[in-house]
């Protein structure tokens, strides 16, 4: 009887101890008949110890795999699917875990034998993906997983958004993927010397997510954010004309979110236009958003209002920092490391001694002032706009963008007598104060549409 026959009868009895018996006494190395028999003698195991959860079982038969080079046999694609169904649904168990317990332990020993092995493919790579992205944000092996994952391989199929069964759209795999890869390589970019990757190791991945990303794009699947992750790419690498250019045609449809305005400012900073960064750092700071936020592109926004030489602005915006603080003393210490630091008069105005007092003592009530809206000032402010409409059928109310980039509020009263599309009009419009988003805007008085020979 050939050795590959007994450690088949060993297997159907489960007598495991004699398969290996059968297979180490093989006088043959390259009989491959018995390898690939041994392979499904380990599968059975590898099931069992996924089951009970016996780390030290799997690490043995994952070493078994690993150093017999079993899944790199020809014409063994059965074992290597069967093999990849089971340790997928196994890492993704082990994901979901280390996601709620918030510990990574069991995680990290798994992987490190799954990565000495071929990555897997089809289902039980989505399987695999989907797992990581469960702990993208707590596991610190997550950009080692994809880079041994290989994001080469992201096609089509993994740009299918998820459906729930409410009906509910899950934005896809691979979008997960790019954004997750995205957001730790611009991460990475703002670090002292790259962080741990390094400066060559960081701009080729940054290259190769902005490939991944255009090529998604140029395939229009459905998506919700992949123009902002290659804008803030663009940014990390220094292209900051082909950045501005991508958050640009990104911005129309998300004007109501602060980052989008705040990137675009950073990409004007970094460009020189003090004047279009300012714009966009101010349409950004009249959104509510975290206080930790805020701060961020008010920080962005002081060395702006100093070129601009907006001193009482500038004094604005310090004392506004102050007030958002907290109890926290980083960005007060931020302010007024910022302020010691320079030459100029006009700011040193207002005291350092006298923004310790304001901090200790007047922060809570300089925060409700901020956010406290003054209607005896902005009560009857009306402007004179022109710009182009934005009428949605399946909206009952509609903006206009204005030649200024300004926002104005259309009610029904007014949206009912006009068709949907995107004429260019002109009229009347009153300063307004929204109570659901607690700031300040326009609503539309009068409307007409703009002739082409006007």
């Amino acid at each position: 009887m050939k050795t590959w026959q007994k450690i088949r009868n060993a297997r159907k009895e489960k007598d495991y101890d004699s398969a290996y018996e059968h297979y180490q006494l093989q006088s043959d190395p390259s009989d491959l008949m018995s390898k690939k028999m041994m392979c499904w003698v380990i599968y059975d195991q590898l099931k069992a110890a996924y089951q009970g959860h016996n780390q030290e079982q799997i690490a043995q038969k994952l070493s078994f795999v690993r150093n017999e080079e079993v899944l790199e046999i020809e014409e063994n694609d059965m074992f290597f699917d069967h093999f990849w169904r089971i340790s997928g649904l196994y890492f993704l168990k082990q994901c979901k875990f280390a996601h709620k317990s918030k510990s990574s332990e069991n995680l990290d020993q798994l992987f490190r034998h799954l990565r000495q092995l071929p990555p897997p493919k089809g289902v039980s790579a989505q399987i695999a993906l989907n797992g990581a992205l469960k702990v993208k944000d707590q596991w610190p092996k997550f950009y080692s997983f994809l880079d041994w994952w290989n994001i080469h391989r992201l096609d089509r199929e993994y740009f299918k958004p998820f459906i729930t069964k409410k009906g509910n759209k899950i934005p896809s795999t691979g979008e997960r993927t790019l954004l997750a890869m995205a957001k730790y390589l611009y991460d990475e970019a703002e670090k002292n010397n790259y962080g741990q990757l390094g400066k060559e190791s960081c701009q080729s991945g940054i290259q190769l997510c902005i490939e991944k990303i255009q090529l998604a794009l140029n395939w229009r699947v459905e998506q919700n954010w992949l123009e902002y992750a290659l804008a803030k790419l663009h940014y990390a690498s220094g292209d900051y004309p082909k950045g501005l250019i991508a958050i640009q045609s990104f911005a129309p449809g998300k004007r109501d979110q602060f980052w989008v305005w705040a990137l675009m400012g950073k990409f004007y900073i970094a460009m020189g236009n003090n004047k279009e960064a300012l714009k966009a750092l101010s349409r950004g700071l009249s959104i509510p958003v975290k206080a930790d936020f805020q701060i961020k592109m008010r920080l962005d926004l002081l060395p702006v209002l100093e070129s601009q030489q907006e001193w009482d602005w500038l004094k604005t915006e310090i004392i506004q920092i102050i007030a958002t603080g907290g109890e926290k003393m980083t960005n007060h210490r931020q302010v007024i490391k910022y302020i010691m630091s320079k030459d100029y008069t006009e700011a040193r105005e207002l005291p350092v001694r006298e923004l310790e007092v304001l901090y200790r003592e007047n922060a809570i009530q300089l925060e409700r002032e901020a956010t406290k809206p003054h209607k005896s000032e902005q009560r009857n402010k009306k402007i004179t706009y022109k710009g182009k409409a934005i009428i949605l059928p399946e909206k009952k109310f509609a903006f206009i963008n204005t030649e200024e980039n300004i926002d104005i509020f259309v009610p029904w009263s007014i949206r009912k007598n006009w068709a949907p599309g995107s004429p260019t009009v002109k009229g009347r419009a009153v300063q307004s104060w929204d109570k659901k988003k607690k700031r300040w805007g326009w609503r539309v008085l009068s409307m007409k549409k703009v002739e082409k020979n006007s």
